[in-house]
């Protein structure tokens, strides 16, 4: 079992989405080691900047409003993810 690696790790975009459900897509394969290595390439560019990086390669489905409870989100992506095929994302 591995531990759970957040999707985002900034603490200023910690605050501003706290309370907020999202429903994700986790990268696989190839892509997470690249979206690193991208990632370190362009905090380094930017080193000076105040710019915000996603911690893991993702993409994001739906965001829900601050007041969204967790278990009715829950239940309404459980119920679309039976009524939909498998996704398949390129990249």
């Amino acid at each position: 079992m591995s531990l759970y690696r957040p999707f985002i790790d900034d603490p200023k975009d910690i605050v501003r989405f706290e309370g907020q459900r999202f429903v994700v897509l986790r990268a696989t394969g190839a892509v997470p080691d690249v979206h690193c290595h991208v990632r370190s390439l362009i905090k380094e560019q930017f080193a000076d900047g105040d710019v915000s990086y996603p911690a893991q390669a993702h993409v994001t489905l739906i965001g829900f409003p601050r007041d969204a409870q967790l278990e009715s989100a829950r239940d309404l992506v459980a119920r679309w993810a039976q009524s939909v095929a498998p996704l398949r994302l390129e990249v």
